[in-house]
């Protein structure tokens, strides 16, 4: 199914469980010409998102980008200089 997919669209995203929850996800990554890993900021863990690396490096998948989503940037901007775009912050969080 996925191939004769790609034969009609020029781009094809699949939504899966988490890579963590089944391994649906792996096999779909290896099957994929990318991964875009898409995880939530603040909340998950720095060692459950290299376990998830590991997973799809281990699976032969081709990781391309890493996706934080539900950012509070109020609350990032409290982290200092680098978490309010340097002097264009206040632009940003008014």
């Amino acid at each position: 199914m996925l191939a004769e997919a790609k034969t009609k669209y020029d781009y094809i995203l699949i939504d899966t469980a988490p890579v963590m929850v089944v391994g649906d996800a792996l096999i779909l990554a290896r099957l994929s010409d990318i991964v875009l890993h898409v995880t939530k900021w603040n909340v998950t863990s720095d060692q459950v998102i290299r376990e998830a690396m590991l997973q799809y490096t281990t699976a032969g998948a081709k990781i391309d980008s890493l996706v934080l989503n539900q950012i509070d940037m109020r609350r990032q901007a409290s982290y200092g200089y680098y978490g309010t775009y340097g002097v264009y912050g206040d632009k940003y969080y008014t």
